[in-house]
């Protein structure tokens, strides 16, 4: 946005997206309305494949020896899996990273209802964003795709007023 380039004709907030994309749900229209450019989506193997450097490349300690490339490849794949699977520092760590890096000012933590998954990753995740990086994270629950607009309105109502509260906070 400094630069003149994004997706925004004016930043206001710069936000991370986490775990699932908002498709078919006019979010975007909403998002570039309120100035708000969506810098980083946050899904599993995110991290990874898009350049996060991460803390183990090259760490000879885990496995006793200097790994091959194609051992680190494989090492890369393992990390990918446990981001899901794993401790909550898979998902957490890089994240809390990247939400320095590109000076995030709020996250949605968007997921499908009831998703057991990551329900507690959710709260882990809000905690060390706002104790770390003093962060706010919008929870918010929906659907990709809703069978009725009341949903939709009132999930994009919450997402409002979160982005609202950030943009004045952020004066």
């Amino acid at each position: 946005a400094e630069k003149g380039i994004g997706g925004v004709p004016e930043e206001k907030l710069r936000l991370a997206w986490l775990a699932t994309a908002p498709f078919g749900n006019s979010v975007f229209d909403l998002l570039t309305r309120k100035g708000a450019s969506m810098v980083w989506f946050h899904y599993g193997i995110a991290a990874s494949c898009f350049g996060v450097i991460r803390s183990d490349y090259g760490d000879d300690k885990q496995y006793g020896r200097k790994l091959t490339p194609l051992e680190e490849t494989a090492r890369m794949s393992n990390w990918n899996t446990n981001t899901w699977g794993g401790t909550s520092e898979e998902w957490v760590d890089p994240l809390v990273k990247i939400c320095r890096e590109l000076k995030v000012d709020a996250v949605v933590d968007f997921l499908q209802v009831g998703c057991v998954t990551t329900k507690n990753l959710k709260r882990i995740t809000a905690q060390r964003l706002k104790e770390e990086l003093d962060i706010p994270t919008l929870d918010l629950e929906g659907r990709q795709r809703f069978n009725s607009e009341a949903g939709l309105i009132e999930m994009n109502k919450k997402l409002e007023d979160f982005l609202d509260l950030c943009i004045a906070n952020k004066r």
